[in-house]
């Protein structure tokens, strides 16, 4: 690495160097020699060097030239490793299956952890685990339980597809730079399929979305924003869910009723 190079914070690059830490986050994705690992924003090969310690294999997909053309040489030259400049969000992960399951092992930098929870959600079939560093308050909205400010559309979206686990938090001073927020790594384990059985994931996903999207409103008018009223009601009313109810307070399984009644009204 360059004595002179200075972080792009376009582009969130806060390079965690604690061992410790980095030591936790492979422990947490069970790592061995069969594992194939996709890791996000390798920046300076700090968390590659462990995840290739465990004998697993890492593709690594790096934004900024600059790090991929000052990417350790020791590193590059491991016939396990593999370093792809591009951007995560518009590669497709198949690429790196070959028909094998995969891992990923990621601290990823801010600004695309929406993106990469939506990566993860869509192409889950291709991932077998997801350990990840997130900023505290989107990890925390990943575990939430309805009925707490946290819980959201984020919150049942994830937890219909995914064993959602809040590991620990990462203080900022071990970091370089250091960020202005807390981070922490949470484990992600895919069902097969989803949580409860669904009619249609993607008509889940938009009942969700569209109940969320106000959420000061009750539910009912929330939903009158994405779907027919009438229909609105004849779903509540069939499920037996109170549409005066907010939607931070529906479970998952309200939600799946709701719905899975919608979809059959409607789709």
């Amino acid at each position: 690495m360059q004595p002179d190079f200075k972080p792009n914070k376009k582009l969130g690059q806060n390079f965690l160097r604690d061992k410790g830490t980095l030591e936790k986050i492979c422990a947490a994705a069970r790592l061995d020699s069969s594992d194939e690992v996709v890791e996000i924003g390798p920046g300076r090969g700090d968390l590659t060097r462990f995840i290739l310690a465990a004998g697993a294999k890492v593709r690594a997909i790096e934004k900024d030239r600059r790090l991929v053309e000052a990417f350790p040489a020791d590193i590059v030259s491991d016939p396990n490793f593999e370093l792809t400049h591009g951007d995560a969000m518009k590669i497709g992960f198949e690429h790196f299956s070959r028909g094998r399951s995969l891992k990923m092992v990621s601290n990823l930098p801010y600004g695309i952890s929406s993106g990469v929870l939506r990566i993860l959600t869509e192409n889950r079939d291709l991932f077998s685990l997801a350990v990840i560093m997130l900023q505290k308050e989107v990890a925390m909205r990943l575990v939430a339980p309805p009925g707490g400010k946290s819980y959201g559309a984020l919150s049942s979206v994830i937890q219909m597809v995914f064993e959602a686990e809040k590991l620990f938090d990462v203080s900022p001073v071990l970091f370089n730079p250091r960020p202005a927020v807390t981070s922490s790594v949470v484990r992600l384990v895919p069902f097969k399929g989803t949580r409860l059985p669904l009619k249609s994931e993607k008509f889940y996903r938009k009942t969700v979305r569209a109940a969320f999207s106000e959420r000061r409103k009750m539910v009912k008018n929330s939903l009158f924003s994405a779907f027919p009223s009438r229909d609105v009601a004849r779903a509540l009313e069939d499920t037996g869910v109170d549409g005066s109810r907010r939607a931070e307070t529906l479970s998952l399984e309200e939600f799946r009723a709701i719905s899975d009644r919608l979809f059959e009204l409607l789709g």
